[in-house]
C-alpha cells in the first residue's frame, strides 16, 4: 500500500491522471481478495495488482476507456468456467472492482494521497475510506484513529475494522480498508532469523527496526527492508530507541545474558508486545532471574515465549513465518481492543484519571519542566494511559481528563491545523501530522525557500493562529522544517477556518521551494600575474566547493590578462561553449588597472546590479546576456577579491538566487543592508543566519 500511495501522489503532482482499481468485494476462490489495489496512468504504467490474469487484463482495458471518458465505474466479474458472461477462469468465485478516475488537477485528491503517503512514516492507525454510493462521483477520506475527522461525513466505528469491507451507513455505501498500523517492531539481534523476519514483516506492513551491539550485525546492507538499523549497547536501549505502548519488541540476541538485559528493560517500558526466542531451559533461566529482580509473575507471563505460533518450525525462514503470524494476530487484537474502548467509554465529557486508564487520550497533555528547560507533549493524543502514569499526571496537576465534545460547527485544534496546513501543500512541502494544534511544513526537496512576506504578516494579524517560517530566500535541504502552523484555541468555528483557508489560497503563488538548477558554469581567472605563474589562483577550489550543492559542472576554465578585450573574448568563449553562469575573478576594484567591471558592462545585455550593501562582498556585480548557443540567458558574475580569502560573502547569497532561477534585481539588493553585515563568527553557521537570507 505504501508503494501505491506514494506512486499515485507522485503521478498526481506530475500532472498525470490516475485510474485506481480496487477489489471492493469477493466471493469464493479468487486470485486476490477484497482490498487488492492497482493504480494506472494513461501510458500503461501501473503499480500494485488485483490478481493478474484475465481480470487484471480486462480492468486495464477498462482503465484505458476511463481515461478517455473521465468517469469512474463499478464492475463485477464472474471467475467460474462455463457461465455466459464469465472470463473463462476456473477459480469459481467472483470479484467486484471499483475503477476510480482521479484527475491530477483535483487539489483534494493530491492532498489526500500526499497525506496518506506521509502516514507511513508516522506511528498511527489509519483507514482509507471511499464513498462508493455513486460510482460516477467518488469521494475519498483518510481517518486517523483517535481523531474527530471533520472531513468524514458519517463517522461510525463500523468503518474501522481490521480488514477491508463495505459498510452501509445512513443510506450510503462506503468501502473502508486499513491504511497504516501503529506500532513499530524493534528486533533485538541481527542474526539469521532476523534476516528472514524483517523482509517478511515489511511486506506485511510493519515498520521494522533492527538493533544490535556489533557492527557486523547492525549493517543496513543485511536489512535493506528495515526502516532503521541501530548500533548500540543492549544495556541501555532507551538511549537509542523510544519504545512506546504501541510497539512490538522481538528479542533474539546471541546469549542468555543479553536476552535478559533487553527483556528487563522492555518490561519496564511496557510495549504492547514482547516476544523472546529460545529453548524452554533458557526461558526458565531468564524468568527466574526476572523474578529475583522484582518482576511479578503477571508481567513475566505477558511475554510471548517461546515466540511465534507453533507450526513445527525448524529453519530460520520457518521460525520467521511463525513469528510473523503471531505479530499479525497481535496487531489485529490491538486495534480491536482500542476501537472497543473508544466506542464504549469515550462518551463522558469529563472523567477521572483513574477511569481513563486503558483509554486513548483525546488531545495532547503538555508538561513544563523548568529544570530541564523543556516544554512539550508528555502524552500524545491517542496515547493509552497506564496505571504507572497516574503519579505523573498528579504531579502535572491533572486529576481529571476532558473528552472534548465539539459542537456541530466546531473543529478540534489538530484538525483545524491540518486543514489550514493543507492549503500550503504543493510539490514543495510535506505536512506532518498535527500535535498540540501544530503542523510542520517540511521541504520535499533541496532548494531555495521563497515566500510572500506580506502574506505571512497578513495571516498573523489574527491572534487565533500563527504561521512561523524560516527567513525568506533561505537555502534548505530535503526534510528540513521550513514553516509551522499553530492554532491557538482548543476548538475553532468552521467559518473561521474557512476564512483562513481562503486567505492562504489567495497568497500561495509565492510560497514554494525553487529547486536548484545545475547550470553549466565557466570560470575566468583575470590577472597577468596569475597567467605568468607568479601567483596561484586561490579561488577555483572554493568555487568548485560552492557548486557542489547545485550539482553544477565546470565546462570551461581559462586565465587571461587584465586587458579588457581579453576578458571580453574569454566571456564570449564561455558563452560559445554553452555556459549558463560565468564567474570572473580578479580586477574588480576601482584601481586603474582593473578592467573586469568595464568588460562585463560591455558584453552584457543588462547589468542587474553593481555593488551590494553587504560586507564582505560589497563589490559584487551581476550581468545578464542572451546567447543562442545555450538557448537562454547567461549570468556573468564579477567576483570581488574578498571571495578569495573569506569563505562566506555576498557571492553565496546571489549564487543561491541565480541557481534557483530567481536572480535578484537592483531594487532587491538595495534592501540587503539590514542583516548584510557578517558577524565573522568563530564557527560559521551560514546559511543558517541572518546573513544567509535575502
Amino acid at each position: 500500500m505504501k508503494e501505491l500511495m506514494t506512486a499515485v501522489s507522485e503521478w498526481l503532482n506530475q500532472g498525470e491522471n490516475v485510474v485506481l482499481a480496487t477489489i471492493i468485494a469477493s466471493t469464493g476462490s479468487t486470485p486476490r481478495g477484497t482490498g487488492a489495489r492497482m493504480a494506472m496512468i494513461s501510458d500503461g504504467s501501473f503499480v500494485g495488482t488485483i490478481g493478474g490474469g484475465a481480470v487484471e487484463y480486462k480492468v486495464q482495458e477498462m482503465a484505458a476507456e476511463a481515461f478517455k471518458d473521465k468517469i469512474s465505474q463499478i464492475k463485477s466479474f464472474n471467475l467460474s468456467n462455463g457461465e455466459k458472461e464469465d472470463l473463462g477462469m476456473v477459480c469459481g468465485g467472483s470479484v467486484t472492482v471499483y475503477l476510480q478516475y482521479i484527475q491530477a488537477n483535483e487539489g483534494n485528491a493530491r492532498d489526500l494521497f500526499s497525506f496518506g503517503s506521509g502516514l507511513f512514516s508516522q506511528n498511527v492507525d489509519s483507514w482509507l475510506v471511499t464513498d462508493i454510493t455513486d460510482e460516477t462521483d467518488c469521494h475519498m477520506y483518510i481517518h486517523v484513529l483517535g481523531s474527530n475527522n471533520v472531513d468524514l461525513p458519517d463517522y461510525s466505528q463500523e468503518l474501522f475494522a481490521n480488514r477491508a469491507a463495505q459498510v452501509e451507513i445512513s443510506g450510503k455505501t462506503y468501502y473502508s480498508e486499513p491504511l497504516t498500523r501503529a506500532g513499530r517492531v524493534y528486533v533485538f539481534g541481527g542474526g539469521h532469523v532476523s534476516r528472514e523476519l524483517i523482509p517478511l514483516l515489511s511486506h506485511l506492513g510493519f515498520s521494522c527496526f533492527v538493533f544490535d551491539c556489533l557492527p557486523e550485525f547492525a549493517d543496513k546492507k543485511l536489512f535493506p527492508a528495515a526502516d532503521g538499523v541501530i548500533l548500540g549497547g543492549f544495556n541501555n536501549i532507551s538511549a537509542y530507541v523510544d519504545i512506546t505502548e504501541k510497539d512490538y519488541v522481538v528479542i533474539m540476541t546471541r546469549g542468555h545474558s543479553s536476552d535478559y538485559t533487553v527483556q528487563a528493560q522492555a518490561l519496564r517500558l511496557k510495549p504492547y508486545y514482547i516476544g523472546v526466542i529460545g529453548s524452554r531451559a533458557k526461558i526458565d533461566a531468564v524468568s527466574k532471574k526476572l523474578r529475583e529482580q522484582g518482576f511479578s509473575r503477571e508481567e513475566i507471563d505477558s511475554v510471548h515465549t517461546p515466540i511465534g505460533i507453533d507450526i513445527k518450525a525448524d529453519t530460520p525462514a520457518e521460525v520467521a513465518v511463525s513469528i510473523a503470524a503471531e505479530l499479525i494476530m497481535a496487531r489485529a487484537e490491538a486495534v480491536n481492543l482500542i476501537l472497543k474502548k473508544v466506542d464504549n467509554k469515550l462518551k463522558n465529557s469529563t472523567i477521572s484519571i483513574e477511569e481513563a486508564v486503558g483509554l486513548p487520550l483525546s488531545h495532547d497533555l503538555t508538561i513544563i519542566d523548568p529544570e530541564r528547560n523543556y516544554k512539550g507533549a508528555k502524552y500524545k493524543r491517542g496515547y493509552i494511559l497506564h496505571k504507572d502514569d497516574l503519579p505523573v499526571l498528579r504531579r502535572m496537576g491533572r486529576l481529571h481528563l476532558s473528552v472534548l465534545e465539539l459542537e456541530p460547527e466546531e473543529i478540534h485544534e489538530d484538525f483545524a491545523a491540518m486543514r489550514l496546513a493543507k492549503r500550503f501543500k504543493s510539490s514543495s512541502f510535506l505536512i506532518t501530522l498535527p500535535s498540540e494544534g501544530r503542523c510542520n511544513l517540511k521541504a520535499e526537496k533541496d532548494g531555495l525557500f521563497i515566500l510572500d512576506e506580506h502574506m505571512v504578516n497578513r495571516i498573523n494579524s489574527d491572534n487565533d493562529w500563527v504561521l512561523s517560517t524560516i527567513a525568506n530566500y533561505s537555502t534548505v535541504k530535503k526534510g528540513e522544517t521550513v514553516a509551522a502552523w499553530r492554532i491557538g484555541p482548543l476548538a475553532m468555528n468552521e467559518s473561521r477556518v474557512a476564512m483562513a483557508e481562503k486567505a492562504i489560497e489567495e497568497s500561495m503563488v509565492k510560497f514554494k521551494i525553487a529547486e536548484f538548477k545545475p547550470l553549466k558554469t565557466a570560470h575566468i581567472t583575470i590577472g597577468s600575474e596569475i597567467l605568468s605563474g607568479e601567483i596561484r589562483d586561490a579561488f577555483h577550489s572554493k568555487l568548485l566547493h560552492k557548486l557542489e550543492k547545485y550539482g553544477a559542472p565546470i565546462i570551461f576554465r581559462t586565465t587571461v590578462t587584465d586587458d579588457k578585450n581579453d576578458i571580453i573574448e574569454a566571456i564570449k568563449k564561455g558563452c560559445e561553449r554553452g555556459a549558463e553562469a560565468i564567474f570572473c575573478t580578479g580586477g574588480m576594484s576601482i584601481d586603474a588597472d582593473d578592467m573586469t567591471p568595464g568588460a562585463i558592462y560591455e558584453v552584457s545585455d543588462e547589468v542587474l546590479f553593481r555593488g551590494v550593501p553587504v560586507l564582505p562582498g560589497s563589490n559584487l556585480m551581476l550581468g545578464r546576456k542572451k546567447w543562442s548557443a545555450n538557448s537562454g540567458e547567461v549570468y556573468i558574475f564579477g567576483v570581488p577579491a574578498c571571495a578569495v580569502h573569506s569563505d562566506t560573502t555576498s557571492l553565496d547569497t546571489v549564487m543561491s538566487r541565480v541557481y534557483a532561477g530567481v536572480p535578484p534585481t537592483e531594487k532587491d539588493t538595495r534592501t540587503w543592508g539590514v542583516g548584510g553585515l557578517c558577524r565573522m563568527c568563530e564557527k560559521c553557521a551560514f546559511p543558517i543566519c541572518s546573513y544567509g537570507s535575502r
